[in-house]
């Protein structure tokens, strides 16, 4: 599917005007990055890219000017964290709060896609990882699976791609193998992460296999500045389980997902080029394919500080990542770390400072997605062929008194962006926050009539 280049909306008019000018303004200042960040900025998507291929980490609270904001960056997809609310629970108001923020996404033309991470069920790391007899099954992941296939299936008409889980392989421990209880980051047992990924695709399979939705591995950490984070070694015994024999006599199809999840943080004190982008894919894929898997990648994060790098850079190997990743036919969809900068956690990956204003990288990303394609979702359909029917259920979602998974005590302080690069480590809004992000959405729709509402400008 190509065509020409054509215009992509208000936040793409004059961008090349626009970045043509702060390479002026910053060759005065730096000539070496500047000759660099004017080489790379203006090229613009291939043609035919959906605009859900480019995303970036919701910002929140999130108000409809925001969102116009954020749409204006040229990305089409927000992901967005799945939170439990007071006492571990999703109850009526907690998805009411997700609807009202669902409008909001959808008036702007983006389209959420739902993370389903540690705050589905927030518990221990001790909890997850709980497999003394080793089949990679416990209360946890029934727990998690039961609730993530509620909200999927709640949320089937307006969030079609979601993620399940985020760095099964990042670990902070040496021990995690002999110790994966106090592994610490997100590590999950490959078998644990396994089973969970089953679990969810057997309540939900009545919506995946007629592709009312997707679910996508969640993103296999990958940063080349240290051992931890590769994903090659955690991949290849994922494929290794016995429980995609079972799956597949049972549904026809060896792998639960349909999408391979990536966080690709490289070079992060550098310019990265698309042939290190290139090399890191290609060695997953070559695992991936000797496994007889079809599935795309979709790179769940991938950004760099500008702390680290500078603004400029920032918005160079921004430049350089989607265009290399728009140009493989194995990658379905890219979304940036995160949208706005978070000072009090030392995380400067945003498009736009903690003020809102525009960093060189939104425009970098104006830039990469002009000309794509409105209104398609990225698809990818992978692991194994699929058959049509109802699987097992594993007891819905009761949407009165909150999830079917019990109520289990010490919520996590975790986020839709990990950005572990550059060692920020895991670092994120808190639970209580979001859930009072949610509320504020509630109160902000019913206000949204009034023009102070309109004009005051949301900040986190």
């Amino acid at each position: 599917m190509k065509q020409d280049l054509g215009a992509r909306g208000a936040g793409g008019v004059g961008s090349a005007a626009l970045s043509a000018r702060r390479c002026a303004a910053a060759a005065v200042r730096a000539l070496g990055v500047a000759a660099v960040v004017c080489a790379v900025s203006l090229a613009h998507a291939a043609p035919g890219v959906p605009c859900g291929f480019y995303g970036v980490a919701a910002p929140l609270p999130l108000d409809a000017a925001l969102a116009t904001e954020v749409a204006s960056t040229g990305v089409g997809a927000v992901r967005v964290e799945m939170v439990a609310g007071a006492g571990g629970i999703f109850d009526d108001a907690q998805l009411a709060g997700y609807d009202a923020l669902f409008d909001i996404m959808e008036a702007a033309g983006l389209r959420p896609v739902g993370v389903l991470g540690t705050l589905v069920v927030p518990t221990t790391q001790a909890a997850w990882n709980d497999d003394a007899d080793g089949d990679g099954n416990n209360a946890f992941v029934e727990a998690f699976a039961t609730t993530s296939a509620g909200l999927v299936e709640r949320f089937a008409t307006r969030v079609s791609r979601w993620e399940v889980w985020g760095g099964p392989n990042c670990w902070t421990s040496p021990d995690y193998l002999t110790n994966p209880q106090g592994a610490g980051c997100t590590y999950l047992l490959p078998r644990v992460f396994g089973r969970m990924m089953s679990e969810v695709y057997l309540r939900t399979r009545v919506l995946v296999d007629v592709g009312a939705v997707s679910l996508t591995a969640g993103g296999l950490a990958t940063d080349d500045g240290g051992p931890f984070y590769t994903a090659e070694t955690y991949l290849d015994e994922l494929y290794a389980q016995p429980m995609w024999d079972d799956l597949e006599a049972d549904t026809g199809r060896r792998y639960p997902w349909d999408l391979l999840g990536v966080q690709l943080y490289l070079a992060q004190a550098t310019q990265v080029d698309e042939g290190t982008i290139s090399d890191h894919l290609d060695a997953i894929r070559t695992i991936v394919a000797a496994r007889t898997d079809a599935s795309s990648f979709a790179i769940t994060e991938v950004g760099w500080s500008s702390l680290t790098v500078g603004e400029d850079l920032q918005a160079a190997n921004l430049s350089t990542t989607f265009d290399a990743l728009a140009s493989r036919d194995d990658v379905a969809s890219a979304s940036w770390s995160l949208y706005r900068d978070i000072p009090p956690s030392d995380l400067y990956y945003g498009l736009v400072s903690e003020t809102g204003d525009e960093k060189a990288a939104a425009e970098a990303m104006q830039a990469a997605a002009e000309g794509c394609t409105p209104g398609e979702d990225p698809g990818g359909e992978g692991g194994g062929t699929s058959v049509s029917g109802s699987g097992p259920s594993g007891g819905g979602f009761s949407t009165t008194g909150g999830g079917t998974a019990p109520p289990l005590g010490g919520p996590r302080d975790e986020t839709s962006c990990s950005c572990r690069a550059a060692g920020s480590g895991v670092r994120s809004w808190g639970t209580g926050a979001l859930i009072l992000m949610l509320g504020g959405v509630m109160a902000a729709r019913r206000r949204r009539r009034s023009p102070e509402a309109r004009d005051r400008r949301v900040t986190p």
